[in-house]
């Protein structure tokens, strides 16, 4: 697996978690 792959997929990943927190002190 190419390594930029997995690192553009955990920086999608850490945005959904960051608007989920986001969303969660809204």
């Amino acid at each position: 697996i190419n390594k930029k792959v997995i690192e553009e997929s955990l920086e999608t990943h850490s945005y959904i978690l960051k608007d989920d927190y986001l969303q969660a002190l809204a």
